[in-house]
């Protein structure tokens, strides 16, 4: 009598589908999100900005804060979104949006900056965004389209590096769970250095789980990238140092002396380069420029010191609440969070997530391995308080000041790798519900995220002004009736200089033969007369007229043949029409009537 051996498949990798998600979720929170609304994200793209440039160090020049030269035109687009930050009752506007499209690169004209924030990061991870920059600014491009571009190529590059590390080694679910939460979504769809450091740092601990599944035989490949991506994440995070840890631990494993001497390498670089900077980067003066390197060693001797301050820390309910709920995601400028239902779901789907990813027969295998990395994610979580105390916090300090949940995301993920990883995990009614837990937390991250950031930047408390605004056409033009045109009482009472105008006509869905003159004049006298083609124009659509600077304040519309056009009207409450139009002065401003749609 035989017995039948039952063997039990591998799980299906449904992380293909998860990238496939982050990358269109971000792009739509992309697309939502207004510019620089991630935390430090001026600092962030003025640092990407000098790597296009060829910097890597920031420079002190005569003893200034650490800094480098940043386009003119970069510097004028940033200002337009400015007023946005952190400022929650503060919307954008289509007139903002338009205004900020139209800057263009200065090429000649810079201005000396100091992204401060930034000053300890080897800035390789910037690389994505720079070359964005770069190209918009080499092929001509706006600054709002190379910011855009920078933009998407991040987004790309994070999704390239997920990818590449979930193909060395399967992520657990749990992985693709925490990734899945609002925060890290919408740090992808920014050009800052989060989505890069995640993602790095996940290719890492790929990299590392891969050699501890492979053993001997390990390509020599893998080793490298294990070293580099370790290398590159442990100089922009410095609380991730004890990952330098892990090539020595897998030469230990592998025996291999090229291995032991690209570690040593990476580790003399790293460990140089944070030394170098913390010894000499310039703060502004303020409580924060201080001697960090003195501030450090004095907690290093002091250890018992340290660990006061973080218990007293990490005591407090109200910081720990915090931690927890900007861990989950406080969207924006950290001014726009979720209801409390909200936190309180997403951390019962994490916990059922982790619930059904453990399992006593994975804890088991590679016990070693996984103890390193567990003391790797408790170390990294304690270097988080004493990179705050150093560099942020002020004066003699009684708690950290500065920590945010986001900062925890890559020690979790550390964490979630010691205990869950398994080189070949099996399909089971767990590995379903993880899966399907994970789905869910994707779908929620979507769907309030979108919900939150719609009403942060573009949905006001109160209608403006410009809802009650009704447009209608103008009586249609005729060869005995011209269109008389309605300029804005601002550019009747204090004319600016024009160099283009333009106008929204309705043809009525015909095409109307014959021609037509736009005759427009100063409040001097002067009158200019434009001929133009009524078959070329448009329905409800823009037409633009190039003018001489002129300030021009009053104007018609005559008729040279043709006739049966109208022009677009704004009408107010109280009864002030102006035309719908769109004037761009001498000194580089558009200026659009009130309730009119942008051309």
């Amino acid at each position: 009598m035989s017995i039948a051996v039952v063997t039990i498949p591998p799980a299906p990798r449904r992380w293909h589908l998860f990238l496939l998600g982050y990358l269109l979720v971000a792009y739509i929170f992309s697309a939502i999100v207004p510019p620089f609304q991630a935390p430090d994200e001026f600092d962030h793209v003025k640092r990407a900005y000098m790597l296009g440039r060829g910097q890597l160090l920031l420079e002190s020049v005569n003893g200034s804060p650490s800094g480098g030269q940043v386009d003119q035109g970069l510097l004028e687009y940033m200002a337009h979104f400015e007023p946005v930050k952190g400022n929650a009752n503060r919307k954008i506007s289509a007139q903002e949006l338009t205004g900020a499209s139209t800057i263009h690169w200065s090429g000649s004209q810079s201005r000396f900056e100091t992204p401060t924030g930034t000053a300890y990061y080897f800035p390789a991870l910037y690389l994505p965004s720079a070359i964005g920059l770069k190209a918009g600014e080499t092929l001509g491009l706006t600054v709002s389209q190379s910011y855009r571009l920078a933009r998407l190529f991040t987004l790309l590059a994070c999704v390239a590096t997920l990818f590449f590390a979930f193909r060395l080694y399967p992520p657990p679910t749990f992985v693709l769970a925490v990734l899945a939460l609002p925060m890290n979504l919408f740090l992808l769809s920014a050009p800052v250095l989060d989505g890069m450091a995640t993602s790095v740092a996940v290719l890492a601990l790929s990299a590392f789980m891969r050699t501890w599944a492979d053993r001997e035989r390990t390509p020599a490949r893998v080793t490298q990238v294990l070293v580099i991506s370790i290398a590159l994440v442990a100089s922009c995070r410095a609380n991730l140092l004890p990952l330098l840890l892990l090539p020595f631990a897998t030469w230990l494993l592998l025996r291999r002396r090229s291995l032991l001497i690209w570690a040593t390498v990476a580790s003399v670089l790293v460990l140089g380069w944070t030394a170098w900077t913390v010894k000499y980067t310039v703060y502004p003066p303020g409580a924060r420029d201080i001697d960090h390197l003195g501030r450090l060693l004095s907690y290093v001797f002091h250890p018992w010191q340290f660990l006061q301050v973080v218990y007293a820390t990490v005591s407090d309910s109200a910081l720990v609440s915090f931690y927890a709920d900007s861990f989950v995601g406080v969207l924006g400028w950290l001014d726009t969070p979720f209801s409390n239902g909200v936190y309180h779901a997403f951390g019962i789907l994490l916990a059922l997530t982790l619930a059904c990813s453990l399992s006593w027969n994975t804890l088991k295998t590679g016990w070693r391995w996984r103890g390193l990395l567990a003391l790797c994610a408790l170390a990294a979580v304690l270097l988080i308080f004493l990179a705050l105390l150093v560099q942020w916090t002020i004066g003699p300090a009684t708690k950290v000041d500065g920590v945010q949940g986001r900062y925890f995301t890559i020690p979790v993920l550390i964490l979630a790798y010691a205990l869950l990883g398994e080189p070949r995990p099996l399909a089971g009614v767990g590995e379903l519900a993880r899966s399907v837990l994970a789905a869910l937390i994707l779908a929620i991250s979507t769907h309030y995220s979108v919900m939150a950031l719609v009403a942060r930047y573009h949905t006001a408390a109160r209608q403006p002004e410009e809802a009650d605004i009704i447009l209608s056409p103008s009586a249609p033009l005729s060869k005995d009736r011209p269109i008389q045109l309605h300029f804005d009482p601002a550019q009747v009472a204090h004319p600016a200089g024009l160099d283009a105008l333009s106008l929204r006509f309705g043809t009525y869905m015909t095409s109307h033969p014959g021609k037509a003159a736009l005759r427009l004049w100063t409040g001097k006298g002067e009158i200019i007369t434009l001929p133009f083609d009524l078959a070329d124009l448009v329905d409800n659509a823009y037409r633009t007229f190039p003018l001489d600077g002129k300030p021009y304040n009053g104007g018609e519309i005559l008729s040279q043949g043709g006739e049966g056009v109208s022009t677009y009207e704004s009408r107010t409450g109280s009864g002030l029409v102006v035309e719908c139009m769109s004037l761009h002065t001498r000194d580089d401003r558009d200026l659009l009537t009130a309730g009119c749609p942008s051309p």
